[in-house]
């Protein structure tokens, strides 16, 4: 009887599995005042363009709710082809090496006419604003990025475990999301967090602005924390069908590891149907020193699920109008989503 009372509730509900394969060259330099260091990968481990990953996502109406659920998890493509254990550090905002393995998200969630409610781990908003106006797409070339996950600081927090997040319906173009996170626990991590922030994204027509904000705090000891405040303002533009323009700008604070400015701007340009092109480039200044980037790259779309890529960032880091590192970054990859 259980069980043939569980076989409608399955029936009724649209499970689907999807992922994405990722493989290719990636070549990084660094050079500092006393060094110069190379360090390239090869194979499926590179996800430069996307990580590896294979996710299930599901939803079931109940009258005027949907209810869904979304797992999907980073995959070690590149050596033994097993699915990464445990979770992925990302909880104080710290950019992780490529590709980004263990559970990436894990959400319950239900909507209806009030919105969306939305719990487990998942990212920050700030993050994902940061990420739709960063104009390489959210990729894993960082190198030549000034805001989104940048090599002078990382602006945002990436991900949190245990968040629930409410996001608005859409009124007008504007969609509101906020977000609360209480002592998540990491496995990976060493102390407890606690988040709070949201975004606000007026998208309408060829125009979407964006603000986003996060107070992340850490816990060192029972009592004493370390505390980051972020904040990103950005948006994009389609001036045509060939044509958009991109901008952020990202402020973080810290109690520890001081402060950082940036700003970044780029274009996407459609070459042909099947070819894009983007550049874009940008600078910050902070604790660290003066910071400038910039970046560039050509996707080449097969089809609507296989893609050919070719990227290219560059940034250097001064102090006192020193140069104390210059790095540069190169892939090239196939990427195929299923």
């Amino acid at each position: 009887m259980a069980i043939a009372a569980a076989v409608p509730a399955v029936a009724s509900a649209q499970v689907t599995v999807f992922g994405i394969m990722d493989g290719g060259f990636n070549s990084v330099t660094t050079k500092t005042a006393s060094e110069v260091t190379v360090n390239q990968t090869g194979g499926n481990a590179a996800g430069a363009l996307a990580s590896n990953r294979l996710g299930f996502r599901g939803t079931e109406k109940i009258g005027d709710l949907t209810a869904g659920f979304h797992y999907e998890l980073g995959m070690d493509a590149g050596g033994t082809g097993n699915l990464a254990v445990g979770m992925i550090s990302n909880a104080t905002g710290a950019a992780t090496a490529v590709p980004s393995q263990g559970v990436r998200q894990s959400t319950v969630s239900l909507s209806g006419g009030f919105g969306t409610i939305q719990i487990g781990r998942d990212y920050t908003p700030i993050f994902s604003l940061s990420a739709a106006t960063d104009t390489s797409m959210a990729d894993n070339v960082n190198i030549g990025k000034s805001v989104y996950l940048n090599g002078a600081a990382a602006v945002t927090t990436v991900r949190n475990s245990g968040q629930i997040m409410y996001i608005s319906p859409a009124m007008g173009g504007i969609v509101a999301r906020v977000h609360f996170a209480d002592r998540s626990k990491d496995p990976h991590a060493t102390d407890d967090v606690g988040s709070i922030g949201g975004s606000l994204r007026y998208d309408a027509g060829p125009l979407m602005l964006g603000v986003g904000i996060n107070t992340q705090k850490t816990w060192t000891s029972a009592t004493a924390t370390t505390k980051r405040e972020e904040m990103i303002i950005g948006g994009t533009y389609m001036i045509n069908k060939q044509l958009s323009i991109q901008a952020q700008h990202g402020d973080l604070k810290t109690n520890g590891a001081g402060t950082y400015k940036g700003t970044q701007v780029g274009a996407r340009f459609n070459v042909s149907p099947t070819l894009m092109a983007h550049v874009s480039g940008g600078s910050g200044d902070g604790t660290v020193g003066d910071f400038t980037a910039y970046k560039f790259g050509l996707i080449n779309s097969l089809s609507k699920r296989t893609r050919l890529y070719a990227l290219y960032g560059q940034d250097e880091l001064k102090k006192a109008g020193t140069p104390t590192r210059e790095r540069s970054e190169f892939a090239i990859g196939i990427n195929h989503a299923f």
